[in-house]
C-alpha cells in the first residue's frame, strides 16, 4: 500500500485520500482508506509527504519539495506509477489529476528529513523487524556494484541469516537479483553474489535516487572503496565488477 501510495503522489502532486481510493485501492471504502491514512503518516514521519489543508478546507497530501532527495524521490515514484497503479482501472484519471505547487506550512520544530527512505522494517521469522537494513544494502550495492553475499553481512554488520532471508524477499520483488560465481584461486571457491536488477522497471530512477542518498552518506562510498583494495583479482574478474566513479581532483603544482 505504502508504495502505491507513494507513487500516486508522485504523480499527482497533491491529492486526497478519497480521491486515491476511489481509483486504486480494492475491498471495503473503509479498509481502503485507512490503509491510505496509515501511508500517508508513515511517509510524513520519514520528511517525504507533508499533509496540509486545501483552499476549500479538505486535508490533502503531497511529497514534500524540503526533500533533500524530493527530485530523485519524484523520479522513482513516477517510475513506479505505471507498474503498481497504471494497470488499474483508474490509472488514467489519476495520471490526468494533477494540480500546482501548494504552500509549504510553517513547522515551528523544524524540519528533519530521514535520509533511510527504504527503512520499511522487512518482518524476519523470529518476529523481530530487519528495519533500516534492506536501505543500507540498497545503498551499498548501488556504490560496489555486484558484491558477495559475505562482504554485505560484515560491512553492514548484519547476521548473513538475516541478510540471506532479506535478499530472497527483494528477489522475488525484482529489485535485487543474485547468481553463484565460482572464483578461480586455490582452492576454488563458489561465491554467491548480489546486485541491483538492471531489469527492474525503476532500475535507472532507483540507482539515481540510492547515489543521492549516499552523497550524504560517504561511508558507503569508503566501504566500496576499502573491498575494492582487498578484493582479489580473480573475484573481481570473475564478478564483473564495476568500481564506482570517484570524481579525481586535479593537484596543484606547487609554486
Amino acid at each position: 500500500m505504502t508504495t502505491r501510495v507513494f507513487a500516486v503522489l508522485a504523480m499527482c502532486g497533491s491529492i486526497t485520500a478519497s480521491e486515491m481510493q476511489k481509483e486504486f485501492t480494492s475491498g471495503s471504502k473503509a479498509a481502503g482508506l485507512n490503509g491510505i491514512y496509515d501511508a500517508f503518516a508513515y511517509l510524513e514521519n520519514k520528511g517525504i509527504a507533508i499533509r496540509f489543508k486545501g483552499s476549500d478546507g479538505i486535508g490533502m497530501c503531497a511529497l514534500d519539495r524540503r526533500h533533500p532527495v524530493f527530485p530523485e524521490l519524484r523520479a522513482f515514484g513516477k517510475a513506479l506509477f505505471s507498474r503498481y497503479v497504471g494497470t488499474t482501472a483508474g490509472a488514467a484519471a489519476l495520471t490526468n489529476l494533477s494540480r500546482g505547487r501548494h504552500r509549504l506550512p510553517r513547522d515551528p520544530n523544524g524540519y528533519e528529513p530521514d535520509l533511510d527512505v527504504f527503512g520499511d522494517g522487512e518482518q524476519l521469522p523470529n518476529g523481530k523487524k530487519n528495519r533500516k537494513r534492506i536501505g543500507a544494502v540498497l545503498q551499498l550495492l548501488a556504490a560496489i556494484g555486484e558484491c558477495p553475499l559475505y562482504v554485505l553481512a560484515g560491512s553492514l554488520g548484519i547476521a548473513l541469516t538475516s541478510l540471506t532471508i532479506l535478499v530472497r524477499r527483494y528477489r522475488q520483488y525484482g529489485i535485487l537479483q543474485s547468481r553463484g560465481v565460482n572464483v578461480h584461486i586455490s582452492p576454488a571457491t563458489h561465491v554467491h553474489a548480489v546486485s541491483l536488477n538492471p531489469g527492474y522497471p525503476a532500475y535507472e530512477e532507483l540507482l539515481g535516487l540510492l547515489r543521492r542518498v549516499n552523497s550524504f552518506a560517504p561511508e558507503y562510498a569508503q566501504m566500496a572503496r576499502s573491498f575494492w583494495k582487498k578484493a582479489s583479482p580473480q573475484l573481481k574478474d570473475a564478478m564483473e565488477l564495476r568500481r564506482p566513479k570517484v570524481a579525481n581532483k586535479r593537484r596543484r603544482r606547487p609554486k
